[in-house]
């Protein structure tokens, strides 16, 4: 049973998460190539995320500059929320790919849209920062 919904986990992911994609992961011809594509998906997401919060951060440091209490708030409150979020967005991930055996490609790959999805939503956030 549980290889099975891995299965249709797997197919469901070729034909859902695409459209969350920066590159078209559908367009593989296997399973590989899906996970691949996933895979660089996810790094790309991940970098630009990585990117975004150090260019907000220095926002933040910009604004405040001058205001060292207030700065330091700031920093240490969005420093405790990117890292809660993280620990959300980890814990959706999880959530999403659990109907697949852990390790699987088909766990695999939800994993890697999810966290290319979720990526790209908080990017747009933290581009809004400080408001």
């Amino acid at each position: 049973m549980r290889s099975y919904l891995s299965l249709m986990l797997c197919v469901s992911v070729v034909y859902t998460f695409p459209v969350h994609a920066m590159s078209d992961c559908s367009k593989g011809n296997n399973v590989q190539e899906v996970n691949e594509c996933a895979e660089k998906n996810k790094t790309e997401s991940e970098l630009n995320l990585n990117k975004e919060y150090k260019a907000a951060k220095t926002r933040i440091e910009q604004i405040y500059k001058g205001h060292d209490q207030e700065s330091s708030q700031y920093r240490t409150a969005f420093l405790d929320t990117q890292r809660n979020w993280l620990k959300y967005r980890d814990s959706q991930c999880r959530l999403e790919a659990y109907a697949a055996e852990q390790g699987s490609d088909a766990y695999v790959s939800v994993m890697n849209f999810c966290i290319d999805r979720l990526d790209k939503e908080r990017t747009a956030i933290l581009k809004q920062l400080p408001y």
